[in-house]
């Protein structure tokens, strides 16, 4: 660690206002910025120097000399080491303004404007149903929880405001029957997915040979009986670390069903899934009602980054035509598998290096992408060029939506609407929905 060797002891700061990934800014005499992460705007406070950063220093929240009105007590014990949650210490009001000012920061950064702006429509505690904790096996004990922020220990987690109830409770059970299958220096992901009360776990072992993650009988049977006294509708062990289409089934006692707009859907293990209920039907409404915003309804409609069928499903209720693409092949045979009765197409294509030519998109009055964090990167150019009337970006990756929103921007597209959603409480991720039209073919 590089330590300033004239900041050896605690300074005083004021805090100016807070960065993308939650910590407390302010600014040395020099001009330096410092990063404080738990100080709030406002507050004068006295930070202990840390390691150089390429943007300023790094430091520890030592005293709050001067706190801020907009704190207040966190809601979970672990919230000053956890880094799954950053930000529970701001009160409700401050924490929307905080999720508003990020989206509009980062507009003006590649001077997008854009007046109609809604939201943040934040999911409630104890909502979220997706989450992948890692554990390890220590010389003393096993640890199951989250990193802390930025770094790669683990925090024991014994309670977690953020997950609903069902995963929580989950966590003793987990911790005690992985300490019985894993050995000193082991480590493994534990993912896990809530659907309508039933579970779907999927355990990820942190090595990337097969030989080595292969579970003798009497671990399986171990498993095995976990799953049955927790009633897990799904536990599946996957056998390396860079496949995830190569899983063991362990316990696979029932169903797992998801309902997308009232349609059942058997998702492979580990499927991905929005993070609430609350803000998938918001997303759902949010894409819904752009369709049906303008003077024409577009009948053809493209749900590219599909998934195991999210919006696809919700377009289909609505009469619409739905053409769904989607790289990762068990989410798009479960999608399949689930169109009879509804003018659904699929197609299964890796977006992010055989994008969609404008070509192959003539033909559509609408699309719809859903990308990883990452964003839609070459797939935003070709819609760029294309004659798409209506595209509307979801993303949960605020600078790759950024960048794609000012791709589609100098391609003729009007940003005519952007709604700010928030599925990760509590922590710096937000997530948006963009309305970008075509003026010429404005309906």
């Amino acid at each position: 660690m590089m330590i300033f060797s004239a900041m050896t002891h605690p300074h005083r700061i004021t805090i100016e206002t807070l960065g993308a990934r939650g910590d407390g800014i302010g600014h040395l005499e020099d001009g330096r910025r410092v990063f404080v992460p738990g100080a709030l705007p406002g507050e004068v406070i006295t930070f202990i120097p840390g390691e150089k950063r390429d943007d300023g220093i790094s430091a520890e929240l030592d005293v709050i000399n001067t706190p801020s009105p907009d704190r207040i007590a966190p809601a979970c014990r672990h919230f000053e080491r956890c880094g799954g949650c950053v930000l529970q210490h701001m009160s409700a009001e401050s924490y929307a303004a905080l999720k508003m000012g990020q989206v509009r920061a980062a507009l003006e950064r590649e001077n997008i404007k854009i007046e109609n702006i809604e939201g943040p429509f934040i999911s409630a505690p104890a909502t979220r149903r997706r989450a992948t904790m890692a554990a390890f096996q220590g010389q003393d004990k096993m640890v199951l929880g989250f990193n802390e922020a930025r770094s790669n220990t683990i925090v024991d987690l014994e309670e977690c405001p953020v997950l609903i109830p069902r995963l929580s409770a989950l966590i003793p059970g987990l911790r005690e029957v992985i300490s019985k299958v894993l050995t000193q220096g082991q480590g493994m992901d534990v993912s896990m997915v809530e659907s309508g009360g039933a579970v779907d776990i999927v355990l990820r072992p942190w090595t990337k040979k097969k030989s080595e993650s292969l579970l003798p009988m009497f671990m399986l049977e171990r498993l095995s009986a976990f799953a049955q006294k927790e009633n897990i509708a799904r536990l599946s062990w996957q056998n390396s670390s860079t496949d995830e289409t190569d899983l063991t089934p362990i316990a696979w006692r029932e169903p797992f069903i998801l309902n997308f707009s009232g349609v059942e859907v058997v998702p492979p293990p580990g499927a991905f899934l929005q993070a609430t209920a609350e803000g998938e039907a918001t997303l759902v409404r949010l894409v819904l009602d752009a369709l049906g915003a303008g003077k024409k309804k577009p009948k053809l409609v493209a749900d590219l980054y599909a998934g195991c069928g999210t919006f696809t499903f919700a377009i289909a209720q609505e009469k619409y035509r739905v053409h769904a693409v989607e790289g990762f092949a068990p989410a798009m045979a479960a999608l399949k598998n689930s169109t009879r009765g509804f003018a659904i197409t699929t197609e299964k294509r890796d977006l992010m290096h055989d994008p969609l030519m404008p070509k192959e998109m003539k033909d559509y009055d609408a699309v719809i992408m859903d990308p990883p964090r990452v964003g839609a990167g070459e797939q935003a150019k070709k819609l760029a060029r294309s004659e798409v009337p209506l595209v509307i970006s979801v993303s949960c990756g605020l600078t790759s939506f950024v960048k794609d929103a000012a791709t589609l921007i100098a391609g003729g597209y009007v940003f005519e609407k952007l709604s700010v959603v928030d599925q990760f409480l509590w922590s710096p991720h937000v997530e948006m929905v963009g309305v970008f039209r075509r003026p010429k073919r404005q309906y």
